[in-house]
């Protein structure tokens, strides 16, 4: 977690609930869904890679 994340007011401004975690045309959307990018991009690769 950050302590500079912005809050999430106005929730009706979202395209999907914030904390809903949905799941469209395969792309997570939602709060935090992916909070640390090279992180994640790493293991992928990494996964990829090794399989």
């Amino acid at each position: 977690a950050h302590y500079d994340v912005q809050p999430e007011e106005p929730v009706e401004k979202w395209s999907y609930p914030p904390y809903g975690g949905v799941v469209d045309k395969g792309r997570l959307w939602g709060r935090g869904a992916t909070d640390n990018k090279s992180g994640v991009l790493a293991f992928t690769k990494g996964a990829k890679a090794w399989l």
